[in-house]
């Protein structure tokens, strides 16, 4: 008399697609059922949503009424090396995750249960023969199988940085910083801006070169320039404007994510000289004495301010005293008075603080200001003539800081 034992272990499996959740999109959420070695008697498949998670079957018209946030499918019997695959669509509201008081993102919850005989070797067809009552294999197991499919806290992508910088009259460029929040890669396909007529675009493709089908993943950043143009001052809905992103996961669903920018009419200058641009300025070098290191020079500006006569807000000047070969003593930054002749001049002692030939002077930046409700302009002027080719050597009086005052300030930026 002889016993075979049979390995116990059941060889079932359940895969789930996606394995997360996008907030704000429907998905389509696919269970495949594999039976294994296992001789599948009956099963059952439970869905249950967290608040913040709808469901329904794929095969419904997904009316309101379907649905729901637990559903309950049953299995068919079937024999070994079998696999059923049940679809249903997700629906889920961005940022659900913050209306849920446990602080945890929502989620779907799988959990499958069946009832199984082993496959014993000489015994074929074991389902069909026990649905008819034929007795002829032993007791039927019980196995449960679960999986959590999660949303995520945030959307795919979302706006990490931005700024507006103006560099001519009634032109800008809008630059956009995306963060993916991802966890597995997805392309990027297209992007928009949807802007409203105020707002005109112009068209640059060299700007987002290389950007498209680019794999992003969470924690990476993509950039988006956009040249604008804004010839009248912009109205309310100038806040409308919004980022518009297609993303691709890997399994070719598409995502259409929209990120509001909430632009406001200080978000950039408007109403500027148009010949502001064709302003320069003129900068020379003077000895006061002899020339070394540490020895003070006397650094002149002026600049012929006619281009902007009709300009009647401030203009305010900063010298840049970042600037690694300079020293700078006196009025560093302030207000633009300008002459009975439109002319404006500067004056300070400049201390070089290297041997050797200079070959570029502190640069000026100039700041537009028409008021509260407007953003400031900002303008570095390219120098029209410079004396700067003066070479310095260690045979003068050393540096000392305790005799000098010279302005730390940083520039302005936008």
């Amino acid at each position: 008399f002889r016993i075979d034992v049979i390995p116990g272990e059941p060889t079932q499996l359940m895969e789930v697609k996606p394995l997360f959740f996008v907030p704000g999109h429907e998905q389509e959420l696919e269970i495949n059922f594999h039976s294994g070695k296992d001789e599948i008697v009956k099963g059952d498949l439970n869905l249950v949503c967290t608040p913040g998670l709808v469901l329904c079957p794929a095969s419904s018209d997904k009316g309101d009424g379907t649905w729901s946030s637990a559903c309950k499918v049953s299995l068919d019997a079937c024999p070994p090396e079998t696999d059923q695959v049940l679809k249903f669509w997700v629906k889920s509201e961005k940022n659900s995750n913050e209306e849920n008081d446990t602080g945890v993102a929502p989620s779907v919850h799988a959990k499958i249960t069946t009832s199984y005989c082993l496959a014993t070797k000489g015994v074929e067809n074991v389902v069909k023969k026990e649905v008819k009552g034929d007795d002829v294999f032993s007791t039927q197991f019980p196995y449960e199988m679960e999986a959590v499919i999660p949303s995520l806290a945030d959307q795919a992508l979302s706006i990490d940085n931005m700024s507006f910088n103006t560099y001519a009259a009634g032109r800008s460029i809008l630059s956009i910083s995306a963060k993916c929040h991802v966890p597995a890669p997805f392309a990027l396909k297209g992007w928009s801006l949807d802007a409203p007529s105020t707002l005109q675009l112009v068209e640059n493709k060299e700007m987002h070169k290389g950007l498209k089908d680019i794999m992003l993943l969470k924690g990476d950043i993509a950039t988006f320039c956009f040249d604008c143009a804004h010839n009248t001052t912009p109205d309310k809905s100038l806040s409308e404007t919004a980022l518009i992103a297609e993303l691709e996961d890997e399994h070719k669903t598409r995502f259409t994510e929209r990120l509001p920018l909430r632009l406001k009419k200080t978000s950039f200058a408007t109403n500027l000289p148009e010949k502001i641009h064709s302003l320069s300025l003129n900068a020379s070098l003077v000895p006061i004495t002899n020339r070394g290191v540490g020895v003070p020079m006397l650094l002149k500006f002026d600049m012929d301010a006619t281009p902007v006569t009709a300009w009647k807000g401030e203009i305010h000047f900063a010298v840049d005293t970042d600037n690694e070969g300079w020293l700078l003593c006196g009025n560093t930054r302030g207000v633009v008075s300008l002459d009975s002749a439109r002319k404006w001049a500067l004056e300070m002692n400049a201390i070089p603080t290297n041997p050797g030939a200079f070959n570029h002077l502190p640069t000026v930046e100039f700041t537009f200001s028409s008021g509260e409700n407007e953003k400031p302009y900002q303008l570095v002027l390219p120098m029209a003539q410079e004396s700067t080719s003066e070479n310095f050597s260690h045979e003068t009086t050393h540096l000392t800081h305790s005799s000098i005052a010279f302005s730390t300030s940083t520039r302005l930026s936008l």
